[in-house]
Formats: structure tokens, C-alpha cells, sequence
């Protein structure tokens, strides 16, 4: 559901009129300039005592439209809570426990969300595959900041992290899809001396 105002009242009334019977994670993705108080969302959330995540965003996505205000609001089955990865800013980030995963008949999708200036997101999907393998379907995306500097973009019931990632097991079927709406300029181009996710010289020139 998409809400234009994600006012914490308004989201009280959406978790209150939505609430399902069966075990369920609820996702919560917010544009950065709907971005409520989070400290007063988990307060409000947590009375509930459901599973809860979600993060902040440039823009979002609801049907074939796209905002850069409001939030997206659904709860998404399952029986197993999200997890949470810290520490996207170094190598080797150890990683959860994904053994009730394996174990589930149901988990067909994991929906990744990382923070988009990590800079160990390349290696950090890799582990994650290197563990599930091709026993589930992949999907997600980068959450962060327009202006490009890194802040708190992800959340759960528990705190509001950077360099971190969240991932939520899901009973639903995937296929992939990528797209984008980026234009070429001109190229190509070579990225020919990188720190991480740093561009330190382009086409040989600083």
C-alpha cells in the first residue's frame, strides 16, 4: 500500500486495518523526504509485536509509478525474521545463522536490502550465495541518501544502521528483472585504479 503522508498515526491505522493471522514480516520503505522519526516508529511498532524492516530511499516504487514522497507499506509472509548483516564496511563480514532457510520447504525468494554506499557490498552478495546458493531467487536493491553521503538507512525493530544489510526469507516465487533509466552520455569509460567502491582514476586521468 502506498501511503503520501507516512505520518506514524497513519501507519498505526495501516498495521492496525492490515494486521494478518498467519506469521508475517512487515515491510516499511520510506522516500528520504517522508523519512519518519524512527525511534518513534519502533516504539510505536514494537507494542505490536511483529517483525518489522525497511529503509530509506531517494525515490520509491508502487505499481508503475514512482515518488519522491510517501512510503510503501506491506506485510510480506513468513515464519523466519529478517536478518540483520552489520559491518558492510569491512571484508569478511560475518554472517548470520541461515539454517531455519535450508531447513523451510516454503522460502522461495531472500529480499536483500543493503545500505548503497557500503563498500563491501560485490563481496558481501557473494558470501550470501556462497551460502544459499541457487536454492532461492534474489531481490532488492541499495538504500540510502540522494545526497550521496552516508547516513542511517536501514531499520528493524531493534535500531537504525549504516554499512548494514537486511535480509527477509519470503514463501513468494521471484523471477529476475533489472532495469534502469540512465542514459549514456558518452563511453566507454575505464575505471583503471579503485579503492572499494571509490573511483580514484577514470580513463587514466584523476
Amino acid at each position: 500500500m502506498y501511503i503520501a503522508q507516512p505520518t506514524l498515526e497513519a501507519i498505526k491505522q495501516f498495521v492496525i486495518d492490515n494486521m494478518p493471522n498467519t506469521p508475517s514480516n512487515l515491510m516499511l520503505l520510506f522516500a528520504e523526504e517522508s523519512l519518519p522519526n524512527i525511534k518513534e516508529l519502533q516504539n510505536l511498532l514494537n507494542q505490536y509485536g511483529i517483525n518489522f524492516f525497511g529503509g530509506m530511499f531517494p525515490n520509491i516504487i508502487y505499481g508503475n509509478q514512482h515518488y519522491d514522497v510517501g512510503g510503501v507499506l506491506t506485510f510480506l509472509p513468513s515464519t523466519i525474521p529478517p536478518y540483520l548483516v552489520q559491518g558492510l564496511d569491512k571484508k569478511n563480514v560475518p554472517l548470520p545463522d541461515f539454517t531455519p532457510m535450508y531447513e523451510s520447504e516454503e522460502i522461495a525468494s531472500a529480499l536483500i536490502f543493503v545500505d548503497g554506499l557500503s563498500s563491501q557490498i560485490a563481496s558481501f552478495l557473494l558470501d550470501v550465495y556462497n551460502q544459499l546458493g541457487d536454492s532461492v531467487n534474489y531481490l532488492g536493491g541499495g538504500a540510502g541518501s540522494l545526497s550521496l553521503q552516508q547516513k542511517p538507512c536501514l531499520f528493524n525493530n531493534n535500531g537504525f544502521f549504516q554499512d548494514a544489510a537486511i535480509i527477509c526469507p519470503i514463501p513468494l516465487k521471484s523471477q529476475l528483472g533489472v532495469q534502469h533509466g540512465w542514459e549514456s552520455i558518452y563511453g566507454p569509460l575505464v575505471a583503471n585504479k579503485t579503492d572499494h567502491n571509490v573511483i580514484k582514476e577514470l580513463n587514466w586521468q584523476y
